[in-house]
């Protein structure tokens, strides 16, 4: 490799031939100038792939009795022996940096434990390493081989396999931000209240997360758009407050923590994207679809104000989902198992419940369709699924009855008041 200096790194014989150790050169500098051999990690051989803009050096080397080998990031002007150089492995026993940034950034690949896969690498200018396939979203169906380059930018280049074929891969990375509550209050716009230290970019590139027990109470004194917001594994239960809203892109939300978390903030979606109470409940404010599909799932329960705006909201997975407030949003689709609670109005909206779900209107109703399908279970509260029979609008759709059957129950309404029909029928 060679820098934009004119530095040089690869690998040469060692006098005699007896062993092969990685070189930095100057930007004009011979090999065989003083300086050069940057030697190994304890065993004979090691090997220069990269060079940074700065000098930093990476590659791999072996470690004493060359049974094993580790990747190496050396410092501008460093050693591979000295203290820290060493980037360790994914659990197995083998690892290689090809690449590093401006940075420090680091790409490569190791085994995991067992030694018989291989996974792509990502070291951040101070971090440790992190398996590439950690960083993609879930189910992707990528499984990151090996990563060869990185840029400036974060873009990392490498290949993986997808659906059994190999496959070159570039990925770009989204920069991170922790909340440690490091400040002398709780506002976002306090620098000191993040890791990295400094107020996280407000252009909605930033995955932010949450995490320990400091200033649970977070309060958003300006407009924000982050990428995502992940309440992870070690949280506590925070309550994250306006007066300001938050937008927040396509990585969603997901709570990794068993404790119930609170955004009261006003919340606006700038893509398409998944809010996932996956260990823990999720309870959010009022919800700007801003023409986007929002889908809520997860084992716990997720808690919502004021749904508005063109959009659609689809719940799936086993948890409860309750909607309070006046909902003005476009369409409403309930899949099982889970349960779904409107207890404000439903103002012209389209429901659909689809197969083994529930769904409770707790609060009269004004939809411009309700659709139903096989063994579901709708329950009318309080009010007809319409604003009154002799002047409702749309249709009320529910299928024949088949084998799972279909449960509804009614207060007031309309299907209640058949008698000698086990089940309605489509309307004709």
């Amino acid at each position: 490799g060679i820098n934009a200096s004119g530095q040089t790194v690869g690998y040469s014989a060692t006098a005699g031939d007896a062993a092969e150790h990685a070189f930095r050169t100057t930007a004009t500098g011979l090999i065989s100038a003083p300086g050069t051999d940057l030697g190994t990690l304890g065993g004979t051989y090691s090997y220069a792939n990269a060079i940074n803009a700065s000098g930093q050096t990476v590659g791999y080397s072996a470690m004493s009795g060359n049974a094993i080998y580790h990747a190496f990031r050396t410092a501008a002007a460093g050693l591979i022996s000295t203290v820290g150089t060493d980037l360790g492995t994914l659990g197995g026993t083998q690892s290689e940096a090809f690449a590093i940034n401006t940075t420090g950034q680091t790409v490569g690949d190791s085994f995991l434990a067992g030694d018989a896969v291989t996974h792509a690498f990502y070291i951040g200018g101070t971090g440790p390493m992190a398996d590439l396939n950690t960083l993609i979203p879930a189910g992707s169906g990528w499984d990151l081989i090996t990563a060869y380059g990185i840029n400036d930018s974060g873009q990392i280049v490498g290949s993986g396999t997808i659906g059994g074929l190999t496959h070159a891969f570039r990925l770009t990375l989204i920069p991170t931000s922790a909340w440690d509550g490091g400040g002398t209050d709780n506002n976002w716009s306090t620098a000191n209240n993040w890791n990295p230290n400094g107020t996280p970019a407000n252009n909605g590139t930033v995955a932010l997360t949450f995490a320990g027990s400091t200033r649970l109470t977070p309060r958003v004194d300006t407009a924000w758009n982050v990428a995502s917001i992940t309440f992870d594994n070690t949280a506590g239960a925070f309550t994250i407050t306006g007066p300001q809203s938050v937008t927040v892109g396509a990585g969603g939300i997901v709570n990794s923590d068993a404790d119930s978390q609170t955004i009261a903030a006003a919340l606006n979606l700038g893509d398409n994207e998944t809010f996932s109470a996956a260990a823990g409940a999720l309870n959010v404010g009022s919800v700007g679809l801003n023409g986007h599909a929002l889908t809520v799932t997860g084992a716990a329960s997720v808690t919502m104000g004021s749904v508005s705006g063109a959009g659609t909201l689809t719940k799936t997975g086993s948890g409860t989902l309750t909607l309070n407030g006046t909902q003005t949003f476009d369409t409403l689709t309930a899949n099982g198992p889970g349960v779904t609670q409107v207890n404000g109005s439903f103002t012209s909206g389209t429901a659909t419940v689809n197969a083994n779900a529930a769904v409770t209107f707790t609060a009269g109703q004004n939809l411009a369709a309700l659709n139903i399908g096989d063994g579901v279970q709708v329950t009318f509260g309080d009010g007809l699924p319409f604003a009154s029979e002799s002047d409702k609008v749309g249709t009320f759709a529910v299928p024949e009855p088949g084998a799972i059957g279909l449960l509804l129950s009614s207060a007031l309404g309309m299907l209640a008041r058949r008698p000698g029909r086990k089940y309605p029928r489509k309307p004709r």
